[in-house]
């Protein structure tokens, strides 16, 4: 499964888990599209993937009109060495990975009143290479920092200590 396939289960774990808190925000700052691009996200999440082997870090702020989400993909969570930097690649080299997506917010309420945010017309990037570090890992959440270069010519650079979401 690819970074682009993994959003909209990211994005519906951000939102189910949108009330909980984390211990310390998230930032992301850098250039994107060819633009200075910034994200503070209060909340940033941790999920699992089905194997239990990888987890997706999201990032996410809504403006009035915009949804900009930061994931970053960590292949090997409970192998990774804490303290280290390792390589950042692309999602099909099974090494860690960021992808930047951004696009008009679209907000949509089913039936239980859930609010499900999605971008329209997203404009992304992901990356090529640079260095990721993790400072912890437990059954909690997870927190590290992370430099990417992306395949738009951009870089971003930021940090996270992100809830892990059931």
């Amino acid at each position: 499964m690819n970074a682009r396939g993994l959003q909209p289960i990211t994005v519906a774990a951000l939102l189910a888990a949108g009330a909980i808190g984390c211990q310390a925000p998230g930032s992301v700052s850098g250039v994107f599209g060819g633009e200075e691009f910034s994200l503070h996200c209060e909340s940033p999440l941790a999920a699992a993937d089905a194997s239990g082997r990888d987890s997706v870090v999201v990032l996410s702020e809504a403006t009035n009109e915009t949804l900009s989400t930061v994931n970053v993909r960590l292949r090997g969570v409970g192998e990774l060495p804490l303290g280290e930097p390792v390589a950042v690649g692309s999602d099909d080299d099974g090494a860690p990975s960021v992808q930047v997506v951004v696009g008009e917010l679209v907000v949509e309420t089913r039936a239980d009143g859930v609010e499900i945010l999605s971008a329209a017309d997203p404009q992304r990037a992901a990356s090529v290479g640079g260095t990721l570090t993790l400072e912890s890992r437990d059954a909690t959440g997870v927190a590290g920092s992370f430099s990417a270069e992306l395949d738009d010519g951009g870089f971003v650079e930021g940090f996270f200590a992100a809830e892990a979401t059931r």
